[in-house]
This record gives C-alpha cells, sequence and structure tokens, in this order.
C-alpha cells in the first residue's frame, strides 16, 4: 500500500511538488515553534535570573540593616556598662536579653 503510494508519487512531478511544499511547510511550522520555545525559556530563565538578583538584593539590604541595629545596641550596652549602667536600666533602654548584656560585659 504506502509503497504503492510512493511510487505513484514519485512519478507524478505534480503529486511530487505537492508533497515536498507540504513537507517543507510542515518542518517550516515545526522549526518555528521550537525556535519560539527555545526563545520564550531563555526569556523566562533571564527574567527569572533579574527578579531572583532584585529579591537577593532586597534581603541582603534587611538583614544587613537587622545586623546593623543589633551591633548598635550591643555597642550602646557595652558603653552602658563601662558607665555602671544597671542591668536592668540597660535592658529596658536596649531591648537586649539579659544573658546578651552579661555576654556583652565578660568581653
Amino acid at each position: 500500500m504506502a509503497g504503492e503510494i510512493l511510487e505513484k508519487l514519485s512519478q507524478d512531478e505534480k503529486a511530487r511538488a505537492i508533497y515536498q511544499q507540504r513537507r517543507k511547510w510542515y518542518l517550516d511550522k515545526v522549526s518555528s515553534e521550537k525556535y519560539f520555545l527555545s526563545k520564550g525559556r531563555e526569556e523566562g530563565i533571564k527574567e527569572g535570573i533579574k527578579e531572583g538578583i532584585k529579591e537577593g538584593i532586597k534581603e541582603g539590604i534587611k538583614e544587613g540593616i537587622k545586623e546593623g541595629e543589633l551591633k548598635g545596641k550591643r555597642d550602646i550596652a557595652k558603653k552602658l556598662i563601662s558607665l555602671g549602667i544597671e542591668i536592668d536600666k540597660i535592658e529596658e533602654a536596649t531591648k537586649l536579653s539579659r544573658a546578651e548584656i552579661e555576654e556583652i560585659a565578660n568581653e
């Protein structure tokens, strides 16, 4: 059956031209679909990386601020300890725990 169709197509110039035209259209369609899929994937990856970097920077800034605030509180506690201020008052002023203040005092 398939052999008969192939033989008929190979002998009929017009049928062969139609077949080749359809085949070219199909291959072009598949090729363009692959291209656009690939481009879409690339764009998605680039956008994901860009968003990831943005989020990383935001988180880094937040973490840096938090660390800076803690360092500031610890520096104040150290100064208040050196001035002889009671631990209860230092706790109240800095919002650091008693254990943290005692650790600072022992440094």
